[in-house]
């Protein structure tokens, strides 16, 4: 079973290891774009300034991606979950007055990505996600998946919290993530359903 997961888990680094660059060249373009058609100079050095600011976190932002998903595939090996929906569930019974707005905006867009990639995969997804539960200790849902549309959404946007970027080079990335990984993922999931089933572990296994 080590050997099949770890083929899984190789399969989503080279996916990734090859899109990554996209997510940041679409960033550029469209900041780019927006520069161009900015309304004033103080517009348009905002955009200026978000295409500089892309270079600055590229690293830091990939790193830690790569880092969150690979302790994905190591937590669900281990058996050691992140209960994410109970933080969700606490957060939305704070005062709103204490919710930060740029965080707010942040899980939206987000939440839009997900759902928006999210809908072509549902049959792929839950096909890998039983495939793999076959491997490990524990089944895994949609939120402990490591290869899942939510898992990996989630895994970026923690990869760029806290970085200080401003809102014209969040948006612009997150858009990346969209066009280059998340709208991907279908191609990924395909590959590893295909790795598992090619050494007879089927989604229909108890």
């Amino acid at each position: 079973p080590e050997v099949l997961y770890n083929g899984c888990r190789q399969i989503a680094r080279r996916f990734f290891h090859e899109r990554e660059e996209g997510v940041f060249e679409f960033a550029h373009g469209n900041l780019f774009g927006l520069a161009r058609d900015a309304p004033s100079d103080g517009a348009q050095q905002d955009f200026f300034d978000a295409m500089q600011e892309l270079h600055r976190v590229r690293e830091t932002v990939i790193k830690g991606f790569k880092e969150a998903i690979d302790e994905g595939f190591y937590n669900a090996w281990r058996a050691e979950f992140v209960d994410t929906q109970v933080e969700v569930e606490n957060a939305a019974g704070e005062d709103m007055a204490l919710v930060d707005t740029q965080s707010l905006a942040d899980e939206v867009h987000i939440v839009s990505i997900i759902q928006h990639a999210g809908a072509p995969l549902k049959l792929s997804e839950f096909e890998l996600t039983t495939r793999l539960s076959v491997l490990l200790p524990v089944p895994l849902s949609q939120e402990t998946n490591p290869l899942s549309v939510m898992t990996v959404c989630n895994a970026f946007h923690d990869a760029l919290r806290n970085l200080g970027a401003q809102r014209q080079t969040r948006h612009a990335l997150f858009q990346g993530l969209s066009r280059s990984i998340a709208l991907g993922l279908g191609d990924m999931q395909n590959e590893g359903n295909g790795h598992l089933v090619e050494h007879d572990v089927h989604s229909d296994r108890p």
